[in-house]
């Protein structure tokens, strides 16, 4: 009985082998990824420019950076409520969408009792600036914008601001417009 007993085993075991390796073999076919590969051709890139210009001051702005004068804003012996007005013209001369942005500082004894207005698309009308927005736009590459900014003394300001002295300096700057 002993060698039945061996017999049985041997037979189950070579039994249990040939099923496992037909579950592999057969399995491993079954259970298969595809693969492949494609090259792709290389798009190009290249950068674009932001550049704003300034026509209408002395000195205009051409290309990044730079200072130019705007003559005209001046006040000369004024009086609280007395105001001054001074145009100009914001270029997109470079290839990618902006917002301008122009801001005021007064310095000088003066500075506190001034009263500026920056108005984009505003109309200059001798010493104030009337209509167009406080809210600047965004210019596409090649659009334009006027500009008027006015500069007054407070009507609320003290005895003490007379025969005192300042200056407005402007500084403009393109921040970039995403997409």
């Amino acid at each position: 009985m002993r060698e039945g007993r061996r017999t049985r085993a041997g037979r189950r075991t070579l039994l249990a082998g040939s099923l496992a390796l037909g579950l592999i073999a057969g399995g491993g076919v079954a259970w298969a990824y595809w693969t492949t590969q494609v090259g792709a051709t290389g798009r190009s890139v290249a950068s674009g420019t932001l550049d704003l210009t300034v026509t209408g001051a002395s000195g205009a702005l051409a290309g990044p950076g730079g200072t130019a004068t705007l003559s005209g804003l001046t006040l000369a012996n004024a009086t609280p409520g007395a105001s001054d007005a001074v145009a100009f013209t914001i270029n997109n001369a470079g290839t990618s969408s902006f917002t301008p942005s122009v801001t005021t500082t007064g310095t000088g004894t003066v500075a506190p009792y001034l009263v500026t207005t920056v108005r984009y698309d505003g109309v200059f009308a001798g010493t104030t600036c009337t209509g167009g927005s406080t809210t600047a736009p965004v210019l596409a590459p090649g659009a334009t914008v006027p500009v008027c900014v006015s500069v007054a003394i407070a009507s609320g300001a003290p005895a003490t601001a007379q025969n005192t002295a300042g200056t407005v300096t402007l500084a403009l700057q393109a921040v970039q417009v995403s997409g």
